[in-house]
C-alpha cells in the first residue's frame, strides 16, 4: 500500500515535468492600465486570436496588429475616444521594440518580427459622456423614453459612467430608436442626429436627435381563407378586424399564432401566406388590408416514438417526458416540448428530434440522445491560517439508477476538523416544476 502511494506521488510529480520538457512554453502576454478586472477581461479577449486560447511559443507581427485593433475597439466602445496603446515587445533574441498607437495601425509591422513577450499598456485619457441630448420634435415618445435609448435615466446615482458616449454606441442608439418607432406602426420612421458637439478638452458630448415618424400604419382587417391544398376550393372564409399598429414583428407573431393553432389540430404541414392587398391613408393614419391564405394540408398522426442513444437511462423516464403517444394527432409544438423537457434533465449532452418519413400522414418521432458523463471526481486542496493544510474530494454521480437522479458527496479533512456534505436530488418528482432533494451534512 505504501509502495502504491509512492508510485502515485512520483507519477503526479514526473508527468508535469515530462510535459514541460516536451511542450515549448507559450509566449507571454500582459495587459495593464485598465484596472484589475479590465486588464483580465481584455487579456482574455486576446485569447480569441489563438486556437484553444493558448498563445504559440512565438508571436508574429499580425498578432500585434490584430491585438491592438481589439484593444482600441474595446476602450473606444467604453468611451475613451483618445486612448492610446503602448506595446513593449520582447523579441526572441532578447532585444526590445516599442510602439504607440492611437488608432488602428496604418503601416504594417516588420513581418520578420519574432516575439516572445508582448506587454500592452493602455493610456485611457478622458472618458466621454453625454452632457445634453435635445429632442425638439417629440410626438410619439416622451423625452425619458427617447433618452433611455442612449443611456439609462433611472440610475440611482447618475454619473458620467452611466452616460458613456462612443460613436458605435451612438449609432446603435439611433438605429434602435428608429426600430422602436417602426415597431409602433411608423413604417417610414427616420431618426437622425444634428448639432453633434464633442468637447475634446472636457470630454462631454451634446447632440440634437430628430425623429420623423411619419404616418402610422394600422392593420384594419384581415381576410382569412382556409384551403386544404394550394388550388383546392376554400373550406372557410373569415374577416377579422384587429385594428393594431403594423410592424414586421406583428406580422411574424400573427403568422406564428395561426400556425400554432393549426398545429394543435394535427395539421403539422400548415403554411400561411400573408399578402397586403390595399393601403388607404387618411390624415396621419394608413389603413392596411391583408389577405391570409392558410393551406392546412392533411392531418398528421404520430406513428411510433423511437429513442436512439441512451444506454443507462430507463426508457420510462424518457417517455414520461414526451407529451405525445402513438396514434395522437401530431402537434410539433408538443413534440418539441418533449425535447426541451429531456434537455432540462441535465443528463444528456445533446437532444435532437426528427420526423420520419418527413412527408407521410403518419410520422415517427425520432429522439436522438447523447448521454453525458456518469461520474465526476475532483480532489480538493487548500491552506488556511486556522485549519492549516486541508484536503478532500468532491464526488458527483449523475443519472443515478438510470432515473436522472443526482447525488453529490463532498468531504474535507484538515488539522482542525472533518466535514462532509451529501445531497441527493430527484427532478420533477411532484410535477414538472417541482424537484425533491435530500441533504445531510456533518462537522
Amino acid at each position: 500500500m505504501n509502495g502504491f502511494r509512492i508510485i502515485l506521488l512520483l507519477s503526479l510529480i514526473v508527468t508535469p515535468l515530462l510535459q514541460a520538457e516536451t511542450n515549448s512554453p507559450s509566449a507571454k502576454i500582459t495587459v495593464s492600465g485598465y484596472g484589475f478586472f479590465g486588464n483580465r477581461e481584455l487579456k482574455s479577449s486576446l485569447g480569441l486570436l489563438f486556437k484553444d486560447a493558448t498563445p504559440p511559443p512565438v508571436l508574429d507581427a499580425a498578432f500585434i496588429e490584430d491585438a491592438t485593433m481589439i484593444l482600441l475597439a474595446r476602450v473606444t466602445r467604453d468611451g475613451y475616444l483618445n486612448a492610446s496603446i503602448e506595446a513593449d515587445l520582447t523579441l526572441t533574441n532578447g532585444s526590445h521594440q516599442k510602439f504607440v498607437w492611437r488608432a488602428a495601425p496604418e503601416e504594417p509591422l516588420d513581418r520578420k518580427l519574432a516575439i516572445s513577450k508582448a506587454d500592452f499598456f493602455i493610456r485611457k485619457g478622458k472618458r466621454f459622456y453625454y452632457k445634453n441630448l435635445a429632442f425638439p420634435n417629440l410626438s410619439v415618445l416622451t423625452k425619458v423614453e427617447a433618452t433611455d435609448f442612449f443611456f439609462p435615466t433611472d440610475a440611482l446615482l447618475p454619473t458620467r459612467g452611466t452616460k458613456v458616449y462612443s460613436p458605435q454606441k451612438f449609432a446603435t442608439s439611433l438605429r434602435n430608436l428608429e426600430q422602436s418607432l417602426q415597431n409602433r406602426g411608423y413604417e417610414r420612421a427616420v431618426v437622425t442626429s444634428t448639432n453633434l458637439v464633442i468637447n475634446t478638452n472636457q470630454g462631454f458630448v451634446q447632440a440634437t436627435i430628430l425623429m420623423h415618424p411619419g404616418p402610422q400604419s394600422r392593420v384594419r382587417n384581415i381576410e382569412q381563407i382556409v384551403r386544404q391544398e394550394k388550388n383546392s376550393p376554400p373550406e372557410n372564409s373569415l374577416t377579422v378586424t384587429p385594428d393594431v399598429p403594423y410592424s414586421r414583428f406583428w406580422e411574424q407573431d400573427y403568422i406564428q399564432a395561426i400556425r400554432r393553432s393549426y398545429f394543435h389540430e394535427g395539421f403539422a404541414d400548415v403554411s400561411i401566406e400573408l399578402t397586403q392587398i390595399k393601403r388607404e391613408q387618411t390624415n396621419d393614419v394608413v389603413s392596411l388590408h391583408f389577405r391570409a391564405e392558410i393551406i392546412t394540408g392533411q392531418p398528421v398522426t404520430v406513428g411510433s416514438i423511437v429513442i436512439h442513444g441512451p444506454r443507462s437511462t430507463k426508457e420510462s423516464v424518457i417517455r414520461r417526458r414526451i407529451p405525445l403517444q402513438p396514434g395522437d394527432l401530431l402537434d410539433p409544438v408538443k413534440a418539441d416540448e418533449g425535447r426541451h423537457k429531456l434537455a432540462r434533465l441535465g443528463i444528456f449532452n445533446s437532444v435532437s428530434l426528427a420526423y420520419e418519413p418527413a412527408e407521410a400522414q403518419s410520422r415517427d418521432l425520432v429522439y436522438t440522445l447523447t448521454e453525458g458523463k456518469q461520474v465526476d471526481f475532483s480532489l480538493l486542496f487548500g491552506y488556511g491560517s486556522y485549519e492549516r493544510l486541508r484536503g478532500g474530494f468532491d464526488l458527483e454521480q449523475f443519472n443515478v439508477f438510470g432515473r436522472a437522479h443526482h447525488q453529490r458527496l463532498r468531504a474535507i479533512q484538515s488539522f482542525k476538523s472533518t466535514s462532509a456534505d451529501y445531497t441527493y436530488s430527484m427532478p420533477e418528482l411532484f410535477g414538472e416544476e417541482l424537484d425533491a432533494f435530500i441533504n445531510g451534512s456533518g462537522l
